[in-house]
């Protein structure tokens, strides 16, 4: 739930302290890092009788069945909006706060790492009530919080509010993603069917396209406030719409 929060900020730092090429060789230690977990230390949770031979014919097919798996379609999609959503506001937020509002660069980086606190926070509180309302009750409660966060930003905006106000409500919709990416995930994986390596992959993957792609068209749209609040509620709206309908889907 932190790390597409506070992945940006660490990125921010290395840039300042030793230039782009570091972030791939930070990259690769972190990849190294998982494979020796991953070998050694973290065991097959799938037992030997149900592993599948690979191969392209065995990848295509799993990957066909997914893909006619409405319900994990319907939340991966949903995912991608989302992710959408968290790139834009790590992308054009810099342009409002510091642009627009006059934020100094300090104040920008204290006000990303509150968010990133209170994102922990919320996912604290999210691991409490699990157990009384479950994963798509909390999932429905944050894409609704975010959904009138992101009208609340969209009046804003068009009103010229002050920056207060506005850093304000844009703190709940990202807090509110304490609630969401982890319900979300687990609810997706839950619709993924026996072939779980292949639902991670698609999901993941499906996050960051989504991402690149909302982030891309709303770059070509401008970075302004009003571009960020459009996009937030639009993804939180439509995410909300498609978690309803994957929900009823038996």
């Amino acid at each position: 739930m932190v790390a597409p929060v506070a992945a940006p900020l660490l990125g921010a730092l290395i840039l300042q302290w030793s230039g782009w090429r570091a972030s791939f060789w930070l990259l690769l230690f972190f990849a190294l890092v998982i494979f020796v977990a991953a070998h050694r230390i973290v065991p097959d949770s799938l037992s030997a009788n149900k592993w599948t031979t690979l191969s392209f014919k065995s990848i295509a097919a799993s990957y066909a069945t997914l893909f006619g798996n409405k319900p994990f379609m319907l939340y991966s999609l949903a995912g991608a909006l989302l992710f959408g959503a968290l790139f834009v506001y790590i992308s054009i937020s810099p342009f409002i706060l510091i642009s627009k509002f006059g934020f100094t660069s300090i104040q920008f980086s204290l006000i990303l790492g509150g968010n990133a606190l209170l994102v922990i926070v919320v996912g604290a509180l999210n691991i409490r009530l699990l157990s009384s309302r479950g994963p798509r009750g909390l999932l429905l409660s944050g894409l609704g919080v975010q959904s009138l966060a992101g009208l609340a930003l969209c009046l804003l905006s068009f009103a010229s509010s002050g920056a207060w106000p506005f850093v304000a409500i844009l703190a709940c919709y990202i807090g509110a993603t304490g609630l969401i990416f982890g319900n979300l995930a687990a609810l997706t994986m839950a619709r993924g069917g026996p072939q779980a390596g292949i639902a991670s992959a698609f999901m993941g993957a499906s996050q960051y396209a989504g991402g690149a792609l909302v982030g891309l068209i709303a770059g070509w749209i401008g970075t302004t406030a009003a571009v960020l609040a459009i996009v937030l509620i639009v993804c939180a709206v439509a995410s909300l719409a498609l978690c309803v309908i994957a929900s009823r889907i038996r």
